[in-house]
C-alpha cells in the first residue's frame, strides 16, 4: 500500500490506517465491502442511513465516504453533498447500481463525489480508487497544514504590528508629537505591511506554478490604471498587492493542476483548479489590513459577461478592484509575450510597438471579460493613442544621447525604449514624443525620485 508525505513534518501518511465510512441500506453489500476492505487494513465503520452517516462524521475522525447512491430518505449525494460543505477534507466516492443519468450528473455538478463506481464493482478498480482518493486528500490536508502555518505567522506578524502601533499612539498622545513624527510611524507600520507582502509573495514563490515575475509586472501596471481612474490611494494600494497575491490560492492545489496549462485541464481537474481564487481569498480573510486585497482576489477571474469564476458573477456584481486585476493581468501577458517575440526577432520586427500589440491581443475580451470603459482607460494610461514612429534608419544612431524629461520638447524621436522602474515598457523607440508623452515621463520622474534613462535621436 503506498504512503503520502505530509508536507510539513516530511512524515508519511500511510493511507492503509486510513478509516473509511461505508454507507449502504443492504446489510449484505456493507459486509461485502468492510471484508475487502478489511483485507487491506483499512479501518472500517458502517451506517445503513444517511441520518447516521452524518452522525459519524461528526463525532469520529473520517477520511473516505464510500456511500450507495438510492437508499431510503435521504440518498447518497445529499451524503455527499453534506460531507463536501462540512467536511471538505474527507474524500468521497458513490457507488450506484443504477443507470441512473440524471443522478449521476446531478452528483458531478453539485462536486458531491469525486469518483462514481458501478454495482457490482470490480475489487481491484474500487479498491484502486479507494487509494487514489485517500493519497489525494491525505496530500491536500498536508498542504492546507502547511499553509495554516503561514497563516498562524502572518498572524504573529499582524499581532506585533498592532502592538507597534498601540505603543507609537501611546508615545504620541503622551509626548504630543508634531505631525512629522506621526506620519514616520506610519510609514514604518506600512512598511512593515509591505514586508508581509513581501513574505506571502516569497512563499508563493517557491511553487513553480506560481509566476512571481508576473504578478510584480501586474502590480506596476495596476498603479497607473488606478491612479488614472483617480481611486483613493487605499484602494490602489489594495488593487496592488491583490495583483501581487492574485495566485496565492494556487498553494492548495496538487503540483499537476498548478503546473497545468488551464485549457488542457479535464472537467474534474478544472472543478479543483477553478477554486484556487477563493481559497487565496480564504488564506487571507484573517488578516484585517487584506480584507479588500481578499475580495478582489476571490472574483478576479469572473468576466463581465458572467462566464467566469469560481462564483459566475457578472458586470456590477463583480469588484471592480477584481475588474482591474483581470484586465492588468491579461495586458501583461500580452506584453510580456510581445517583449518576447521583439527579443527574439530582433529587427525582423521592425518598429513594432509592444504596447500597441499587446492592447490588440486583449481588445476582443472587451465587454465579455471586462467593460470596454477600462479598456479604454487602460488604453489612455499608457499613452499608446498618439504614437508615431519614425521609419527605421540602418546609419541612424540607435544608441542617442542621454536627457533628462525636463528638457525634452514635442517631436523629438526617442532612441531607445524607455522602461518603468520595475521594467514595464513605456515607449517605444523610434516614437515622435508629443506633450502628454512628456508629461507621463515627467510624472513618472517625480514618483521615482530619480531620472528615468531617456535617450534622443542626434
Amino acid at each position: 500500500m503506498s504512503q503520502t508525505t505530509d508536507a510539513t513534518t516530511n512524515t508519511p501518511y500511510d493511507v492503509a490506517q486510513a478509516c473509511i465510512l461505508v454507507v449502504d441500506d443492504d446489510d449484505n453489500v456493507r459486509r461485502s465491502l468492510k471484508r475487502l476492505l478489511h483485507r487491506h487494513q483499512y479501518q472500517v465503520v458502517e451506517a445503513d442511513n444517511v441520518d447516521l452517516a452524518i452522525e459519524l462524521l461528526a463525532g469520529k475522525t473520517v477520511d473516505l465516504v464510500l456511500t450507495d447512491l438510492r437508499m431510503p430518505g435521504k440518498d447518497g449525494i445529499d451524503l455527499l453533498r453534506h460531507a463536501y460543505k462540512h467536511h471538505p477534507n474527507v474524500a468521497r466516492i458513490l457507488l450506484t447500481g443504477h443507470a441512473d443519468l440524471e443522478h449521476t450528473l446531478r452528483a458531478i455538478n453539485e462536486g458531491a463525489s469525486g469518483v462514481i463506481l458501478t454495482k457490482p464493482w470490480d475489487d481491484s478498480t474500487l479498491l484502486r480508487a479507494v487509494q487514489e482518493q485517500l493519497e489525494r486528500a491525505l496530500l491536500k490536508r498536508g498542504n492546507e497544514q502547511l499553509l495554516r502555518i503561514n497563516l498562524e505567522q502572518n498572524k504573529k506578524l499582524l499581532e506585533l504590528n498592532q502592538s507597534l502601533e498601540k505603543r507609537v499612539a501611546e508615545r504620541t498622545r503622551a509626548l504630543q508629537t508634531s505631525h512629522q513624527s506621526l506620519e514616520k510611524s506610519h510609514n514604518s507600520l506600512m512598511q512593515t505591511y509591505r514586508s508581509t507582502i513581501r513574505l506571502l509573495l516569497e512563499v508563493s514563490a517557491v511553487n513553480p506554478g506560481i509566476d512571481s515575475t508576473l504578478a510584480k509586472n501586474m502590480a506596476e501596471v495596476s498603479v497607473t490604471l488606478s491612479k488614472a481612474l483617480e481611486l483613493p490611494p487605499a484602494e490602489v494600494t489594495a488593487i496592488r498587492y491583490a495583483c501581487q497575491l492574485h495566485e496565492i490560492g494556487k498553494l492548495a492545489l496538487p503540483s499537476e493542476l498548478n503546473q497545468a496549462r488551464e485549457s488542457l485541464l479535464t472537467s474534474n481537474a478544472w472543478r479543483d483548479y477553478s477554486m484556487y481564487p477563493e481559497r487565496g481569498a480564504q488564506l487571507l480573510t484573517s488578516v484585517d489590513y487584506l480584507a479588500k486585497v481578499s475580495l478582489y482576489i476571490n472574483h478576479h477571474r469572473e468576466h463581465w459577461d458572467g462566464t467566469g469564476f469560481p462564483h459566475k458573477l457578472k458586470e456590477e456584481e463583480i469588484p471592480l478592484g477584481s475588474q482591474l486585476v483581470l484586465l492588468c493581468r491579461d495586458y501583461t501577458l500580452a506584453l510580456e509575450k510581445y517583449r518576447e517575440k521583439k527579443a527574439r526577432l530582433g529587427k525582423r520586427v521592425g518598429s513594432m510597438n509592444i504596447q500597441i500589440e499587446a492592447l490588440k491581443d486583449i481588445e476582443p475580451w472587451v465587454n465579455f471579460r471586462y467593460p470596454e470603459s477600462l479598456y479604454l482607460t487602460l488604453k489612455e494610461s499608457m499613452a499608446v493613442e498618439e504614437v508615431e514612429v519614425e521609419d527605421d534608419d540602418e546609419s541612424a544612431d540607435k544608441k542617442g544621447h542621454l536627457v533628462s524629461a525636463r528638457t525634452l520638447e514635442p517631436g523629438m524621436v526617442l532612441a531607445q525604449d524607455v522602461y518603468t522602474n520595475q521594467d514595464i515598457l513605456m515607449l517605444t523607440q523610434g516614437q515622435k514624443l508629443t506633450a502628454r508623452h512628456i508629461e507621463k515621463l515627467l510624472a513618472l520622474e517625480s514618483e521615482f525620485g530619480r531620472d528615468l534613462s531617456i535617450y534622443i535621436q542626434h
